[in-house]
């Protein structure tokens, strides 16, 4: 709660919040990770549009307001999120957590890569299969290899992917009632598989598919 209140209060008090975010329209969009997260959003809008079709919009509104208020700091007003279109509040929401937040967490478990300080560079096997928030494993006794599992289990996780749960976007399955919302799963993930080919081919990906959850930390 600390965190959504400090959030709001930047927000807040630099005027820097809107819906779609307020960076689309700045001088930065030719920075080459402006311009690969820019191209996520309409693909994001159209589902969220169609799926806002179907529901109720008092539920909607609804919705908006509970989230309008959990973000409300002491000496404001929250970040008014019932000026905006109700479509582009729920696209910001789902692009930020799938798209912007899977890209940030790749890149910085590059980082780890590159400094060679991470669960993929331990330098002594161990006999346990790793997940997410496991403990470290007993027969890790090593101390630089331990600081170096604890460093990357505690600090950054990009999936929860276990047997019986996968968070990649590919992996998405959506459980409308609706008939005309059945596919709607489906449909979000080949959009985003046929826009991620075009950019690949203008060499702006920067978050493969691959990497990409299906909600990061919400």
């Amino acid at each position: 709660r600390k965190n959504t209140e400090r959030t709001t209060q930047y927000y807040f008090r630099s005027d820097e919040f809107e819906c779609p975010p307020k960076w689309f329209k700045m001088p930065n969009r030719d920075l080459p990770y402006v311009k690969s997260m820019v191209r996520y959003y309409p693909v994001i809008r159209k589902h969220v549009e169609k799926v806002l079709a179907h529901e109720d919009p008092a539920t909607v509104a609804d919705f908006i307001r509970k989230v309008d208020e959990v973000s409300t700091v002491p000496d404001g007003p929250g970040l008014n999120l019932s000026s905006f279109d109700p479509i582009d509040v729920i696209a910001s929401f789902i692009f930020d957590v799938v798209v912007i937040h899977s890209t940030d967490h790749y890149q910085y478990f590059k980082v780890f890569q590159e400094a060679r300080f991470g669960i993929g560079t331990l330098r002594h096997p161990y006999t346990r299969k790793w997940f997410p928030g496991t403990r470290v494993p007993g027969d890790l006794c090593d101390d630089e290899d331990r600081i170096r599992f604890f460093n990357f289990a505690n600090i950054f996780v990009r999936f929860n992917d276990t047997p019986l749960l996968s968070n990649r976007i590919a992996s998405i399955k959506y459980r409308f009632r609706q008939p005309a919302l059945r596919n709607a799963d489906k449909e979000l993930v080949e959009a985003i598989r046929k826009l991620q080919d075009s950019m690949i081919e203008d060499g702006d990906v920067v978050c493969p598919m691959e990497s990409m959850a299906s909600s990061v930390c919400f």
